[in-house]
């Protein structure tokens, strides 16, 4: 089994994200990729984040680790990480925490492996980049050999075949780039992984596979995991707790069976609403109608207003308030469960 991270946390949870808020600069004008997104995870919480195509959920993920374009700023908020806020760390400074602390698991595989190293020299060489952790200090050699063995055992715990270390990704099946890809975000022993839609591009079995492998493996190492995906299903099969964006923010954030069985917000209930289920009886999917809107000039109000069968004067004209409390909330005027307006 892999070591554990041996890091003195701080003792609240592991990761705090208040009012976050970042834009991209275009010539068109700000893109407000995300605007004010809080919530926390716990230790050795799975947080699933959903949404349509475009919301803001990969920036957020990338903006955690401030790995975003040059044309992107930081607005506002904090990134309090074991007790640290990360939002005004200069590159340097985050470099102690990239991969280290918190890795990434990239939705393209192929694009996350260089395709002229062998996959085990590029899991080696983040290991040396930073300083061989949780190996031994000695010769260099030495040190490569522990290293070697380490990613042996990195290959077995996403279940791959060691003899594979040595390969190079074209050799690889698209299912075997994704674990190797997994293996090389928990070289360093992370305390967070942030999975960026790693399943997307498989087949349905290749994804249940990996799903279930990856749920182990976050289980058995204590790992926090957020997990970004457009997929709802995905969500009910990892994640402990679920949050919805829309538009740049997040509109709903509770426990996994509480969304899925209860959403709050009409949104979360129109994307439920437009996946198919295998349990109980047959139903006609439903569609949203429209499209989001533009995160250049966002609709007033509740962004989801133009969408929305529930909305009023009220959402069109004044942003929502929080109804809910902790970690079970949503955003809207007019929540499921109420009377309709």
């Amino acid at each position: 089994m892999l070591d554990q991270p041996s890091h003195t946390p701080f003792t609240g949870p592991l990761l705090q994200v208040r009012d976050l808020t970042l834009h991209y600069r275009t010539r068109q004008g700000d893109v407000r990729a995300v605007d004010g997104v809080t919530f926390s995870l716990g230790r050795g919480q799975v947080l699933g984040l959903v949404g349509e195509s475009g919301c803001g959920k990969t920036s957020l993920g990338m903006g955690l680790l401030k790995l975003l374009p040059s044309n992107a700023r930081l607005v506002r908020g904090e990134i309090i990480f074991d007790g640290q806020d990360l939002a005004p760390l200069n590159d340097a400074q985050m470099r102690r925490y990239r991969w280290r602390r918190i890795a990434m698991i990239f939705q393209a595989a192929m694009n996350a492996l260089d395709p002229v190293y062998r996959v085990g020299e590029q899991i080696l060489e983040a290991m040396e980049a930073h300083a061989w952790p949780g190996i031994e200090d000695g010769p260099a050699g030495q040190k490569r050999r522990q290293a070697r063995e380490k990613v042996k055992e990195l290959f077995r715990l996403v279940g791959l075949d060691p003899e594979l270390m040595d390969r190079y990704p074209h050799e690889l099946s698209g299912g075997m780039r994704q674990r190797a890809v997994i293996a090389m975000s928990l070289a360093c022993r992370p305390d967070l992984v942030i999975a960026d839609e790693p399943t997307t591009a498989l087949d349905v079995i290749v994804q249940e596979r990996i799903l279930r492998e990856l749920k182990s493996i976050q289980k058995e190492l204590g790992l926090s995991l957020l997990y970004i995906t457009h997929d709802v299903a995905v969500v009910a099969e990892v994640a402990d707790q679920v949050g919805v964006m829309y538009a740049g923010q997040l509109v709903e954030l509770g426990d996994t069976p509480q969304v899925f069985h209860q959403p709050m917000h009409p949104y979360t209930a129109g994307l439920l609403a437009s996946f198919p289920s295998i349990r109980g009886e047959k139903r006609p999917l439903a569609a949203l109608p429209g499209e989001p809107p533009s995160l250049v000039a966002p609709p007033s109000g509740c962004r989801f207003h133009p969408r929305c069968p529930r909305a009023t004067k009220e959402c069109r004209q004044e942003v929502p308030p929080v109804v809910g409390q902790g970690n079970a909330w949503a955003a809207c005027w007019h929540p499921l469960g109420a009377a309709q307006p």
